[in-house]
């Protein structure tokens, strides 16, 4: 019983952990494009 708690928990762990990456990855972009747009303007 405990072992598989453990396992969900640790599933759930990771998928936020991926989802934190992606979110990381998409803040970084955004940040990105808007540099760009301030050295068009």
């Amino acid at each position: 019983m405990k072992k598989k708690l453990l396992r969900k928990l640790n599933c759930i762990v990771e998928l936020l952990f991926e989802r934190e990456k992606v979110n990381k990855k998409k803040i970084y972009q955004i940040c990105l494009n808007i540099k760009k747009n301030e050295k068009n303007n």
